[in-house]
């Protein structure tokens, strides 16, 4: 009885042993699978901080009210959040070296990282066109990104510097300008703009602007950028010629914004309630004082 008592367990044995194996075998293409994100369990939500570090150069950012900001500045969000839907993508996919001895040959031995939730991501140099290295935390293995991860780093500035003194253009019914003796006034009737000079009589009849002028002109306004930015209380604008005005009706509530020359190169931009005055280069403000002939179709002689 007793041997057939052995055959039995045995067979039984290697039943369940090629059960056992052939369930490995069928969740081998789910326990290496490459299309895998990393960091599967985490969504862009539940992210509130995250920190960049450039060598020397350090950025922490933190989300409050659905608002990112930096030391209670507002941060650039459409950057911050593509820093993280990028990172939130990556991939397991190529690994080209497991020894940590060549972590500097790769460049991800720390001196460019992205921190956050507990994780950190170093980022290296370009592999090829559009790729570059990087590893995850305390996986000692260098893998391949499906793109350039490097972009995350530049410009060093992570503020929002936007002045967002035009929200939306198509709002925009009204603008007046001033600067050294020139006025210029601008009024959208319908879907024409109408241009009106210092100069001529009250009952002079306006010119109508050029719509792709007008529409450049005012896209100019929306889009004006600081290369720095400032705290009002820290500047004292008072010492220092205002040079060009702009009054802009959007929506029928009327906003009014000043350019103070700082020098030859540079000057402070102030929009009437904001907290923060922005440093503007002299070429955008040129570029912005307009006359009648620059926004109506001219006629040939």
């Amino acid at each position: 009885m007793k041997k057939p008592t052995k055959r039995f367990f045995k067979v039984l044995f290697v039943f369940v042993l090629l059960i056992g194996v052939f369930s490995f075998i069928q969740k081998l293409p789910d326990l290496f699978k490459k299309d895998k994100r990393i960091f599967e369990i985490l969504n862009k939500e539940s992210v509130k901080q995250v920190m960049i570090v450039d060598g020397e150069d350090k950025t922490t950012t933190d989300k409050k009210n659905k608002q990112w900001l930096i030391n209670d500045f507002p941060a650039d969000k459409e950057r911050i959040e593509k820093i993280i839907e990028t990172i939130l993508e990556l991939k397991k996919e190529e690994m080209v070296s497991r020894n940590k001895n060549k972590y500097a040959d790769f460049e991800v031995n720390g001196k460019q990282k992205i921190e956050f939730n507990n994780h950190v991501v170093y980022i290296g140099k370009i592999y090829s066109y559009g790729k570059s290295y990087f590893r995850v935390d305390n996986d000692p293995n260098v893998y391949v990104a499906d793109e350039d991860l490097s972009g995350f780093f530049y410009p060093k500035d992570f503020r929002d510097t936007r002045v967002y003194f035009i929200n939306d253009e198509n709002k925009v019914n009204r603008i007046e300008e001033q600067w050294e003796e020139k006025f210029l006034k601008l009024t959208k009737k319908e879907s024409k703009w109408f241009v009106v000079s210092e100069g001529k009589p009250s009952s002079a009849k306006a010119t109508e602007g050029k719509k792709d002028r007008v529409d450049f002109f005012i896209n100019d306004i929306k889009t004006l950028k600081g290369d720095d930015a400032f705290d009002k209380k820290s500047v004292n604008l008072s010492n220092y010629q205002p040079d060009l005005s702009i009054t802009v009706d959007e929506g029928g509530k009327e906003k009014k914004g000043v350019f103070y020359k700082i020098d030859n190169e540079k000057y402070y931009f102030y929009q009437e309630g904001s907290n923060y005055v922005y440093q503007i280069p002299a070429a955008y403000v040129a570029s912005l004082k307009k006359e009648e002939k620059d926004l109506v179709q001219q006629t040939q002689n």
